[in-house]
């Protein structure tokens, strides 16, 4: 059987402008306070969950949004980032979330799912765990041992009480060769084709997915980077807890894309599904764009 990925798409959404790219030097309180304040809206991103089909069986790689996220009384009222910040459009019978989807496809579909890999729990990454009760599910450990108070989580626009009923992750375990500018990674599966890498900074513990797929790399960069441009410049993104791990975390990436051709598809690019249908090779810049520092 060959390797291969599949975007899906839960959704989408419009973010304020303020919530794509910031300056890194920026401090993060006024970054979080600049996303609230900001009237104009970006275009619509797609919310994408990736499927990877592998001879070991099917691994999901981020699980897309809850078809109900619009309802009121998804998000506490406190959540004010998630409530004001975001505009969330799901359409019924249409982006009904990645469990819909994959019963919706061909017999083949009906294949068992191996393991579910997380980015990192924002809640357009995890809007399927609850179809999904019986698949092991691994994120970072540094990312679970930070959020798994709900405070906390709540506090960073994650939603646990959507989780399935007590819901623990497994940890994706650091006993993979270095690979590029990794120093480890994160074997997914036994022939070392699927692993995860470091890509911290967007939230603490954030990882993205390698796959070395039989006609072409592919790095699944979560929310690494919302788009390549952003990727290019070397900026990060808005609500990034940690902007200075972000953008090292970008630079990796491109350090990657230069030792190797690599298809890389942010979950928030709408031109990933284009790039990743022509198996298009990113091509990154030699430097940082005017507004990384």
């Amino acid at each position: 059987m060959s390797i291969s990925v599949r975007m899906v798409r839960t959704g989408t959404v419009r973010v304020r402008t303020t919530g794509r790219p910031q300056p890194a030097g920026r401090p993060v309180p006024l970054r979080r306070l600049r996303l609230l304040l900001a009237r104009r809206w970006t275009e619509a991103m797609p919310i994408a969950a990736f499927v990877v089909e592998h001879p070991e069986g099917r691994i999901l790689f981020d699980m897309g949004e809850y078809p109900g996220v619009g309802q009121r009384g998804f998000f506490p009222r406190w959540q004010l980032g998630a409530r004001i910040g975001f505009d969330f459009r799901i359409r019924p019978a249409v982006d009904d979330g990645l469990g819909a989807w994959l019963r919706a496809q061909d017999a083949e579909s009906a294949r068992p799912v191996r393991a579910i890999v997380l980015s990192h729990l924002h809640h357009d990454h995890t809007g399927a765990l609850t179809d999904f009760p019986d698949v092991p599910v691994y994120v970072g450990r540094e990312h679970w041992e930070t959020y798994r108070s709900r405070l906390r989580a709540e506090a960073e626009a994650v939603v646990p009480r959507h989780w399935p009923r007590g819901f623990v992750p497994r940890f994706l375990e650091p006993t993979g060769p270095a690979v590029g500018p990794w120093p480890h990674t994160y074997p997914v599966t036994a022939d070392g084709r699927v692993f995860a890498v470091d890509t911290p900074g967007h939230m603490p513990g954030h990882v993205s997915l390698v796959v070395r797929g039989d006609e072409v790399t592919y790095l699944l960069a979560g929310d690494a980077a919302y788009t390549l441009d952003e990727l290019d410049a070397e900026v990060p993104d808005g609500f990034s807890a940690d902007p200075r791990g972000a953008v090292e975390s970008l630079r990796k990436i491109k350090e990657f894309a230069r030792q190797e051709d690599v298809v890389v598809l942010p979950s928030h690019d709408p031109r990933a599904a284009a790039r990743l249908a022509n198996f298009e090779i990113y091509r990154p810049t030699q430097g940082p764009g005017p507004s990384a520092d």
